[in-house]
């Protein structure tokens, strides 16, 4: 599987460059031309990394729904716990904000 430091730009996300695996940065501020008309088409984003504030705003931008990003590490545990808590409600059609404030809740 293909591998990507750690060491990437802060204001950035990795994408797949090449369709062959190849992974490379792309800066928050060149998301919204690559989203396109699929950003105003995405309800939410899940971005599972720290630090991602930059990323998130930027996809706002490009007219995602709704963004969630961490701001604090949780660890594999954690994230589980809140995996598990906000994604089934979505699925069954439950509102982002409702299921978001309630899987914070499961969160120490």
């Amino acid at each position: 599987a293909p591998l990507l430091g750690a060491d990437g730009p802060q204001d950035a996300v990795p994408i797949e460059q090449s369709g062959c695996g190849e992974l490379g940065w792309l800066a928050a501020a060149h998301l919204v031309g690559w989203l396109g008309p699929v950003g105003r088409r995405t309800r939410l984003v899940v971005l599972w990394a720290t630090g991602a504030q930059p990323v998130a705003a930027a996809m706002l931008r490009a007219g995602v729904g709704a963004v969630v990003y961490l701001r604090r590490p949780l660890g594999a545990t954690l994230a589980a716990a809140f995996a598990a808590a906000f994604v089934p409600p979505l699925l069954h059609g439950k509102p982002i904000a409702a299921t978001f404030t309630a899987a914070c809740a499961t969160l120490p």
